[in-house]
């Protein structure tokens, strides 16, 4: 518990000294890189920088908007606030909101409520996940609204459009279901405390 408290007080001054750069303090354990070289355990992210964790690798980013948590074989855009999701499977909890990109589609939340949502790309199967706040989706031509307790999945390519388990899906390609704990490994819960810090179980994705 006082290794934990320390790194929360330890990110907390970090993320202050580095909220008018719009940077952020990255903390990971295993193998984790940045822009394509090896990161320290403690390293800097501005905006523009791509990070990815190894197979044995994961990492949380914490700046003054969000705290990113990514699990291992995952790699994202930061850019701020926002990020650019490319494959893994990440989990984000922003106070105030935060923007994301996930392929063609544009995911944002009301900044003034807090969000938490997860995104899952692994396996050939795509995953949006609602667990606290709203998201709005969009791929520039049809929208959807994606309620707390709901996941977008995409759809395979003969699935129809419609008669979905929440009725019509908004974006075409993605059905909208209940979510299913297991689907998303079990909600890894940020890797916050001492387990952000250690190499943590990885998320199952069938």
């Amino acid at each position: 518990m006082r290794k934990a408290a320390f790194v929360w007080v330890f990110l907390a001054s970090c993320c202050v000294a580095l909220a008018g750069t719009n940077g952020a303090m990255l903390m990971g354990s295993g193998s984790v890189q940045v822009n394509g070289s090896p990161a320290a355990n403690s390293f800097t992210v501005f905006p523009g920088d791509r990070i990815q964790t190894s197979a044995g690798g994961s990492a949380v980013i914490k700046s003054s908007d969000a705290l990113v948590s990514m699990a291992n074989d995952s790699a994202i855009q930061y850019q701020g606030n926002s990020l650019i999701f490319e494959r893994g499977n990440v989990l984000v909890t922003a106070p105030r909101g935060l923007s994301a990109h996930f392929g063609n589609l544009a995911i944002s939340s009301n900044p003034a409520q807090s969000v938490k949502f997860q995104l899952i790309s692994a396996n050939g199967v795509d995953r949006i996940a609602a667990l606290d706040g709203a998201l709005n989706i969009t791929d520039g031509t049809h929208s959807a609204k994606l309620e707390p307790g709901y996941m977008m999945v995409r759809a395979p390519a003969n699935a129809p459009n419609s008669n979905t388990p929440t009725g019509r899906a908004g974006i075409p390609g993605w059905l909208t279901v209940l979510i299913i704990l297991a689907l998303l490994g079990g909600i890894f819960g940020g890797l916050a405390l001492e387990g952000a810090f250690s190499s943590p179980p990885s998320p199952h994705v069938p």
